[in-house]
């Protein structure tokens, strides 16, 4: 009875996995996956600034924590992609463009709320960090996603696929 209670749990772990991780039958399946995960982090990532540019803490702060939310859903997705065709150099471009956005909502937009959303009264002095953070952020980001786009379009190439804009 043991035996087959193991069994029974060890092959309904499998199926629970196995029905997570998605398949794909080309290669462009295969990146649209990833650019689909990315275009989720991009529209919470435009969210949370709208918020920020209206001065509204609270929807500011949940929007952040949101940004944290779906990289981390996507960190999650990626990490149990197989390589396609032995291939994860853009898997591995995109996970380290996931965590970098996941680090950026938890520690340099949370210190941007604020700064930005903080005490008025020291504003004045927080331009400058204001500034440096956002310099910070976009030259981080720059490098990863040039990494990304650059991983991006060898995968396409070696699959004989093109990408649109």
């Amino acid at each position: 009875m043991k035996n087959l209670t193991l069994f029974l749990f060890l092959l309904g772990s499998w199926l629970v996995t196995a029905a997570q991780t998605p398949s794909f039958k080309t290669a462009v399946e295969y990146n649209n996956y990833i650019v689909a995960l990315q275009t989720k982090v991009g529209e919470s990532i435009s969210n949370f600034s709208k918020a920020v540019e209206s001065m509204d803490l609270s929807r500011s702060t949940t929007l952040r924590e949101n940004i944290v939310a779906v990289a981390n859903d996507g960190l999650v997705k990626l990490k149990s992609l197989p390589a396609y065709k032995g291939n994860s150099s853009f898997k591995n471009a995109s996970i380290r463009l996931f965590e970098f956005y996941k680090s950026c909502a938890q520690t340099e937009y949370k210190e941007l709320v604020s700064l930005i959303l903080g005490d008025q009264q020291k504003l004045a002095v927080s331009t400058e960090r204001v500034n440096q953070l956002v310099a910070e952020i976009t030259n981080k980001e720059k490098k990863l996603d040039e990494s990304y786009l650059s991983e991006q379009k060898q995968f396409a190439k070696d699959n004989d696929f093109g990408l649109t804009d």
